[in-house]
């Protein structure tokens, strides 16, 4: 192209110090803008001054095409190899188990004898700083005209050294990235979403490396599939003492009601009665917890849904003051705010002796109200109580169940109207 130089390309500074054929590249050729091998020979003049080269660029898509017709034709064998002649892999149907005179292959065609005895002739290029080599061998009948072979060591062993180079790299890349690799991706996938592995040969031709990935990847199968039955046997186990403790639990938290009930009816009414109605109340309360952590998720221990548990606590208040039938309960209770059943329980023996507190005083409406709020939940227990005269004993015990749920409560009293209040906040 005209005005265009290309002094500056590494490939013609190269040339300036060469004194032989060479080979350039794999590079972006100037004119196809397509991969191509430079090959190149230097030019001197009379005084023996760089004087330019003779050039010529070859397409990598049509040496690998050439170069695995010659492999077809022939039967040649691609192998890689470390520095002591080991064969890593290799692409034919022969097998070698090893190349002596590996670094000699270097310079000059070598003889070798494959696993069935028959007589190779074989190159070898280097790879990643000489120490691995890529090398391509051929019936020994291919070589077997000398001239052949000298013509193949003097023009064609360069350009085949480095095509070789290509060649392992490829060969590597095809063997092992671009086709074992996402079929251990897909077996490791398969295992971790427990699909059934029906395919257990399915690595039988793969590398020893690969097969071992995959032989340790199907163990691994079969030992986390037996601890997932081993788990889920100890979860049905768990599940089954759990209900069976949840079941003893609830019997003796009616016993303990009932016996309650009994010893109150053997006591006149009067502040003596209160305690053991008070104690009975409480109770009831507990199990009430208890029952909802356990039986809202099938027997496990789970978060419990608060306005749910004050629905019930009212309705068992109100069933157990069927004497007082002007004392009236109106729950308002949002859905969205769940307690752990540690939690739950000191926040329904607060709500159970602030709503015994407004009986207490007088009120008979009592309107229990739970909102959401930034941080947590605020629960208020209004009645049309007097108001007079503050808490009753209860606030005591209110200040230590609120302390237990890490918030604060108040009371307000107005003009007709009393709010006892708790703010605790959420999980």
């Amino acid at each position: 192209t005209a005005g265009q130089s290309i002094a500056t390309n590494r490939w013609w500074q190269k040339a300036q110090f060469a004194d032989s054929f060479l080979l350039g590249g794999p590079v972006v050729g100037e004119v196809s803008k397509k991969p191509v091998l430079l090959l190149y020979l230097p030019l001197r003049d009379g005084l023996g001054q760089f004087d330019g080269t003779i050039s010529a660029g070859i397409g990598l898509e049509r040496l690998s095409h050439a170069l695995s017709a010659r492999q077809r034709e022939r039967g040649g064998v691609v192998m890689l190899i470390d520095r002591a002649g080991k064969v890593l892999l290799s692409s034919g149907p022969s097998r070698f188990l090893s190349l002596r005179r590996a670094d000699e292959a270097l310079l000059a065609p070598q003889m070798a004898t494959s696993a069935d005895d028959k007589q190779w002739t074989f190159v070898a290029a280097p790879m990643f700083d000489r120490e691995l080599l890529v090398a391509y061998a051929e019936p020994r009948a291919s070589f077997a005209n000398a001239a052949l072979a000298r013509i193949w060591l003097i023009l064609a062993l360069p350009l085949l050294a480095t095509a070789l180079s290509l060649a392992g790299v490829w060969f590597a890349t095809q063997r092992y990235l671009l086709n074992w690799f996402p079929r251990l991706h897909g077996l490791t996938q398969r295992i971790a979403e427990e699909r059934p592995i029906e395919d257990q040969v399915e690595f039988a031709a793969a590398p020893a490396e690969i097969a071992g990935i995959a032989q340790h990847l199907h163990s691994m199968a079969g030992t986390l599939s037996f601890n997932r039955m081993a788990l889920q046997t100890a979860l049905d186990t768990q599940k089954a003492l759990t209900r069976e403790l949840n079941h003893r639990v609830r019997n003796n938290i009616q016993i303990i009601v009932s016996l309650l009930t009994m010893q109150a009816d053997r006591v006149p009414q009067g502040w003596m009665r209160n305690l053991f109605d008070q104690a009975r109340a409480r109770v009831s309360a507990i199990g009430l917890v208890h029952r909802f952590a356990y039986d809202q998720d099938n027997g496990r221990m789970g978060r419990v849904a608060v306005s749910q548990l004050l629905h019930d606590l009212c309705s068992q208040i109100r069933m157990a003051s069927r004497n007082s039938p002007d004392l009236t309960l109106k729950v308002d209770a949002d859905a969205g705010c769940k307690l752990s059943f540690d939690r739950a329980v000191p926040l329904m023996l607060f709500a159970l002796e602030a709503i015994s507190d407004a009986a207490d005083r007088g009120g008979r409406k009592i309107g229990v109200r739970l909102k959401p709020q930034a941080h947590g939940c605020r629960l208020e227990i209004e009645d049309d109580g007097a108001g007079e005269g503050g808490l009753s004993d209860g606030g005591e015990l209110m200040s230590a169940l609120a302390e237990q749920l890490s918030g604060r409560f108040g009371f307000k009293p107005k003009t007709g109207e009393t709010c006892t209040w708790l703010e605790f906040p959420g999980e």
